[in-house]
């Protein structure tokens, strides 16, 4: 059974890869939606150690996908207060409008496709939904939302966006998903994970992109191909992407944001039944053990969700801020790894 992590600021040495190695990590994730082209040796550098000297550990490259995120060059924090109004804006129309954007507090929201605009955006949710604002207007060239704040928070760069209404359907690899996957074959990653997959097509694209690729990368191995499931379109149309990939990720915390709350459970189910039926593996991804980001213990529905999905035979789980960014990483790896251990193999045991 899989047991992946997510390499995140939390994973600096090669001391920190070596204790997740050795604590039962079998697989690796890195997270292009935070890796720049900057950022590129030194990723290569981890991959390189972990091959090395861990060669059983797989190296799995998750793309940023249409993934929305506040931008960074917004540069402070800001403080949405419930009731409140606050303006978003596209990344281009705050690069265009500073002086406006700084003046009235716009933030900016970062797509990786150009042609994002706000025109059927109904709610923003932001850091899995724990913060929303409901859509009062919007420009109408679609690069501005007026909002009203529902849940507020503390808003700064990088945080994910979920924006309901937004259509995914409308969008291609990126060309900073190109250069990603470019990069991950030079670099011979075992898995390439497509982020956001809601319709086969765009994991036909991947595969096209792949094998036009490989004609410049001769020696490059073919790695397998995932589909990340994280909004409904790609909910409804899972039997279609399953066969057109070799495994399937169940993003909950952004399937949380993007799906009504009383349909979560229903759809989360659907996707392991099918799943059953294909024989190709489901990784339950992020939300596996989130109390331990800050707690040295699970908690009970937790434990008992994991039971669950090992009982209905998942092909693994991964870790995502309980080792990238949480205060006990090596606690959560250990406790995740006995639960596989125990259930897993020892069924039938008291």
């Amino acid at each position: 059974m899989e047991v992946i992590c997510s390499i995140g600021p939390n994973i600096k040495r090669k001391e920190d890869l070596a204790v997740l190695a050795q604590g039962g990590m079998t697989s690796a994730r890195f997270n292009f939606a935070h890796i720049k082209e900057e950022n590129y040796p030194y990723a290569r550098e981890q991959m390189e150690f972990l091959k090395k000297n861990y060669p059983k550990v797989n190296i799995i490259q998750d793309l940023q996908g249409s993934k929305l995120r506040i931008s960074n060059r917004f540069s402070k924090e800001f403080l949405a207060s419930k009731g409140q109004e606050v303006y978003f804006s596209t990344e281009g129309y705050y690069i265009s409008n500073r002086a406006i954007a700084e003046e009235f507090n716009i933030i900016p929201i970062c797509s990786p496709h150009s042609k994002f605009t706000f025109n059927d955006v109904k709610a923003i949710l932001i850091k899995d939904r724990t913060m929303e604002f409901s859509v009062l207007s919007c420009s109408e060239e679609g690069q501005v939302i007026k909002t009203q704040v529902k849940r507020g928070g503390i808003i700064r760069a990088e945080k994910g966006v979920n924006a309901l209404g937004f259509k995914r359907e409308q969008f291609n690899l990126s060309l900073k998903d190109k250069k990603d996957i470019l990069f991950g074959l030079q670099n011979n990653v075992d898995v390439i994970c497509m982020s956001y997959t809601n319709d086969p097509a765009i994991i036909l694209e991947l595969k096209g992109f792949i094998k036009q690729a490989k004609v410049y990368l001769k020696e490059a191995k073919q790695p397998k191909l995932w589909a990340k499931i994280e909004c409904p379109e790609g909910v409804e149309k899972i039997k279609e992407i399953a066969k057109h990939c070799q495994g399937i990720m169940l993003g909950r915390g952004d399937l949380f944001a993007e799906l009504p709350l009383l349909e979560i459970a229903r759809c989360d189910n659907n996707v392991v039944e099918y799943m059953k039926k294909t024989q190709k593996p489901l990784i339950i991804a992020t939300y596996v053990l989130d109390s331990m980001k800050n707690s040295p213990l699970p908690s009970l529905p937790e434990i008992n969700e994991i039971y669950r999905y090992i009982e209905a035979k998942v092909g693994g789980f991964m870790l995502a801020g309980e080792v990238s960014t949480g205060k006990y990483p090596r606690e959560a790896l250990e406790f995740l790894v006995s639960m596989i251990n125990r259930y897993n193999y020892n069924r039938n045991m008291p």
